[in-house]
């Protein structure tokens, strides 16, 4: 077993719908039926739980009676179990200053074994995380809303993009289009504060964040499997709705990762050409390329992007 991790759960989202995401660190064994997730049953010291417990912590301000809810186990992965939420009264959830806290023990720890064997450490089988203002959905209306909710997204990228393309074809100006952006930056912060975020707002400012945020390729796997980074929660609900998921800078960045690493790869390109000092193609293209990187559109992208790279930088001074 030397060198094996057990796996190690983690929530890895709450949406506004309901849907919740449980993610494992490393593969687990897949069951046969997923209502044994949440149908069955294990006794303890003569007491008998569910074997995956979910429950509300009541806020400061919570009515314990308008917190029920209902839930079932729509898909299991390898390394992620997908849970719909169906609440009662969803309004009252999280309404208040105080957020309600969900709760996800995991009572049996056999069914949620390891390919490698190894078992959820007794320190890892409780989890936490505010929940996030709900709408009212029904089983049937929840796909319909997370599917208006994935085309709004889907637009607004491919705005941005037919854009960006369209600039580069015809050499125009993205000064209009880089200023819209800017101007959305500024109203996408404003959930920041500490104020209580409706459901269908915080539903509407995720989406929008797709579009200031340049946020067209989701680079979490890739930086998750590159660099190996342990788990991280949101700042709270208001910046998970938003779409400040975690507090590393480079799960927050998004796409505008992608710029930083295409303006240090065509320095480097750059550089490598100037040091071709007697070929004049080569100083041609070195001098095309400087041009392009500090009076072109990539360098307005980034300074255009300060209000989102500065949130993305200092937010995680909370935790010095």
């Amino acid at each position: 077993m030397k060198g094996l991790k057990p796996p190690e759960p983690f929530i890895g989202k709450i949406s506004q719908t309901g849907d919740l995401t449980i993610l494992f660190s490393e593969d687990v064994l897949l069951l046969p039926d997923l209502s044994m997730i949440h149908n069955g049953t294990v006794t303890v010291y003569g007491i008998t739980y569910p074997v995956l417990e979910i429950k509300i912590e009541p806020g400061e301000f919570s009515d314990d009676k308008r917190l029920k809810f209902d839930w079932i186990v729509v898909e299991q992965t390898a390394t992620s179990i997908r849970i719909q939420l169906y609440f009662n009264e969803a309004k009252f959830i999280s309404a208040n200053g105080d957020p309600e806290i969900l709760m996800i023990m995991f009572r049996d720890p056999e069914m949620f074994r390891g390919v490698n064997t190894l078992l959820i450490k007794p320190d890892k089988r409780t989890l936490q995380r505010a929940l996030p203002g709900q709408l009212q959905v029904s089983e049937e209306g929840t796909a319909g809303i997370e599917a208006a909710v994935k085309n709004a997204e889907k637009g607004m990228a491919t705005v941005v993009a037919a854009n960006f393309v369209l600039t580069l074809l015809i050499s125009a100006s993205m000064n209009h289009l880089l200023s819209v952006i800017n101007t959305q930056q500024i109203i996408v912060m404003m959930p920041l504060f500490k104020i209580t975020l409706p459901a269908n707002a915080g539903v509407f400012f995720n989406a929008l964040m797709t579009f200031t945020a340049f946020d067209i390729i989701d680079t979490s796997p890739f930086l998750n499997w590159l660099l190996q980074l342990e788990p991280a929660q949101p700042v709270n609900s208001n910046f998970e709705a938003v779409g400040f998921e975690s507090v590393f800078l480079l799960h927050n960045l998004g796409s505008l990762l992608l710029v930083f690493l295409y303006y240090l790869v065509v320095i480097l390109v750059m550089k490598i050409l100037e040091c071709m000092g007697e070929n004049e193609k080569a100083q041609k293209w070195a001098g095309n390329l400087r041009s392009d990187l500090f009076h072109g559109y990539m360098i307005r992208i980034m300074t255009e992007s300060y209000s989102l790279l500065a949130v993305c930088c200092f937010i995680n001074l909370g935790n010095l």
